[in-house]
């Protein structure tokens, strides 16, 4: 199982302020973490940093006590699957295809596709719910349909640690809850998991670890009743928010946060 850690790390773009400063953060295997934070707070930034796709004025972001400048393309992804926010542009290629391509760190250059492979792509296709797309096109698809897509070649990438940016942005509730279950069952496996979200329910039912960003910094940390209480949610979010329970059976669940629109 592997470690995914970030330590004093800044960056900025170009000459303009670091949109992550000093951001100190442990990815543990075995858990969903959580990272929640407003629009701005840097939670994109920092996942390209962990992933190694961007390189950090300061600190560092390490895998398993690696430093991840020293890894090349091939080798960060044979430790890093992504699953980005969203398209710059729509391969024109098949679903199928597209899920192959995620096997990418597994194929030397002159390897063919092994049955390991062919395995590792229809396992995905069929979890995810998309194998009966396979010949589709991806233009052909909604932007839910996509995101769908995009998790199944993250997990045919077989990578111990999973980034996730916004998984859930465009899709609706139910496969909300059925690729957040996906990822819990691989958090269950041993995978490492990380959740960026700005949904704070799905983090308080999901999230096993929470971490708050706030311009570029992780301000509080925690399990869900340690985190998503008033005090701290409050001057990060807004007070607008009630605050209760989810009902369960056996007693009180989780955190539930709802928009507080006042009289």
């Amino acid at each position: 199982m592997v470690t995914l850690t970030a330590e004093q790390v800044a960056y900025g773009y170009g000459d303009e302020a670091d949109v992550v400063d000093g951001l100190d953060l442990t990815i543990a295997p075995g858990r969903i973490t959580a990272l929640i934070g407003p629009n701005g707070s840097g939670k994109s930034t920092a996942v390209r940093l962990l992933a190694g796709l961007l390189r950090p004025r300061r600190g560092r972001v390490t895998v398993d006590g690696v430093d991840m400048t020293g890894l090349n393309a091939r080798e960060r992804a044979s430790h890093i699957a992504v699953v980005p926010q969203s398209w710059l542009v729509v391969p024109q290629v098949t679903v199928e295809s597209f899920v192959f391509g995620g096997r990418y760190p597994h194929l030397g250059f002159w390897r063919r596709v092994t049955t390991q492979d062919r395995a590792a792509v229809q396992s995905a296709l069929e979890r995810t719910g998309v194998a009966e797309w396979r010949g589709r096109m991806l233009a052909e698809l909604s932007g839910g349909e996509r995101q769908r897509v995009r998790v199944a070649r993250a997990i045919a990438q077989e990578a111990p640690v999973l980034l996730c940016d916004e998984p859930t942005g465009s899709l609706d509730l139910a496969h909300k809850i059925e690729l957040l279950e996906q990822l819990a069952e691989l958090a269950g496996a041993g995978r490492t998991v990380l959740l960026v979200t700005h949904e704070l329910n799905l983090a308080s039912q999901f999230g096993e670890h929470l971490v708050v960003l706030e311009s570029g910094r992780a301000v509080a940390s925690g399990n869900s009743d340690e985190v998503l209480r008033p005090e701290v949610v409050g001057p990060v979010f807004g007070d607008r928010i009630h605050y209760a329970r989810y009902p369960r059976p056996n007693g009180q669940g989780p955190p539930l946060l709802a928009p507080w629109r006042g009289l």
